[in-house]
């Protein structure tokens, strides 16, 4: 079976002037501060569930409305205010082909029969801040963060027992009565809003990802649906929308939680900077849990924007390892196991920078591009073989 490849084209949105990103199994995407990186993936998430939620049976006149996509699709990720009169976004994806221009989206029947419900999970930079959070009715959340709560609390009422951390030897466990989380090393245990700020940051991230794509991973065991059941679903789900006593945003919530009774078969998990409030090395562990969560099933995907070149080079070295476990597998797999490996056709790396996306994978060497994995160090180098070199000679006076 050839599955299409998925690809996005963004022009004159936001910080982004022109740029297209193939929307592979495993996507990074490193630039500098308030770039672009995030108005990308937020992007790119959109598009996703809009695709999803015509699979499951909303009708395309919904999402054809003027101005549907600025008025409440954008806005579940405060984009909104990035569309411009000239903004383009063209969307390919596996199952439909969604065009937005002139201010109205088209949409376009793919034929194609490859596509997998995903699972859509969007996990916001403010994360760490749910770890304050005992309920919703704590705080007034919105969008992407409200969502990500949800299934933030659904992980931690479903965690049996203990789960491990890729970090330092850290574990966490959940006290219901308490409504509480608790972080564990080395027989000392600490409430996670007392634990270090990467701790309060990496656990919503990994207990989730781990959640939902077990989750999936049960789900593909299931039976499939029957034609009954599709047809009471897209009724469903067309009650909804024709109900006039919901507002829209109540509608668009709704069909989020009635799509929980649908099967799942992917699980994308879409992440704004896995390396937050992290040591390098735990930099690196983190990222290596996402890799293998991803990997776990073939129709998962992982999309990351980042600041951190050494999740950039995590990446690669899982690229390298799997290039090179094909003439030494055992060798390999005893440095990085095998689940861990990545095929470089698989991997899409892009830096952003000037309002578009350059590609740094070198496809003669199906790698990234070295010169971009630690250019600041190239910088800081430089500045300091310029002032040894000065005190050098001053010293030799």
């Amino acid at each position: 079976m050839t599955i299409k490849m998925q690809r996005i084209l963004i022009k004159n949105f936001g910080p982004i002037s022109n740029a297209e990103i193939e929307i592979k199994k495993t996507v990074v995407l490193i630039g500098d501060n308030a770039i672009g990186k995030s108005t990308i993936i937020k992007l790119i998430s959109t598009f996703l569930w809009i695709e999803k939620a015509l699979f499951r049976g909303t009708e395309n006149k919904w999402f054809e409305k003027e101005k549907r996509l600025k008025n409440l699709l954008l806005p579940y990720h405060r984009i909104e205010n990035f569309l411009k009169s000239d903004s383009v976004i063209e969307y390919y994806g596996q199952a439909y082909i969604i065009k937005y221009g002139d201010d109205k989206i088209s949409i376009e029947n793919q034929t194609d029969n490859s596509y997998q419900l995903p699972q859509i999970m969007y996990v916001p930079a403010e994360r760490n801040f749910l770890t304050y959070l005992r309920t919703t009715k704590d705080f007034k959340l919105e969008g992407a963060l409200q969502d990500f709560e949800r299934e933030h609390f659904n992980a931690a009422n479903n965690l049996k027992g203990t789960l491990s951390l890729p970090i330092s030897g850290f574990a966490i466990e959940y006290n219901k009565r308490h409504e509480m989380l608790y972080v564990k090393n080395n027989n000392h245990k600490i409430k996670i809003t007392e634990a270090a700020s990467g701790l309060q940051s990496s656990v919503p991230l990994y207990l989730v990802s781990d959640y939902l794509a077990k989750l999936v991973q049960n789900n593909g065991h299931d039976d499939a649906m029957t034609s009954g059941d599709i047809r009471k679903f897209q009724n469903e789900i067309n009650d909804i929308l024709n109900d006039k006593n919901l507002s829209e945003k109540q509608k668009h919530i709704a069909i989020s939680i009635l799509s929980n009774k649908f099967n799942k078969k992917a699980f994308i998990n879409i992440v704004e900077e896995p390396e937050q409030n992290l040591f390098p090395v735990s930099q690196m562990e983190m990222t290596k849990s996402l890799v293998s969560i991803c990997n776990q099933n073939e129709n998962n995907k992982l999309i990351i924007s980042t600041h951190s070149p050494y999740v950039l080079a995590t990446i690669n070295n899982l690229i390298l390892a799997k290039k090179t476990g094909k003439k030494y597998p055992n060798k390999v797999n005893l440095k990085i196991e095998k689940h861990l490996w990545l095929n470089p056709d698989d991997v899409f790396a892009g830096v952003v920078r000037e309002g578009t996306v350059e590609e740094i994978i070198d496809k003669e060497l199906d790698m990234i591009k070295m010169e971009q994995i630690d250019s600041v160090s190239r910088l800081i180098n430089s500045d300091f073989d310029f002032l040894y070199q000065l005190k050098t000679d001053d010293d030799g006076r």
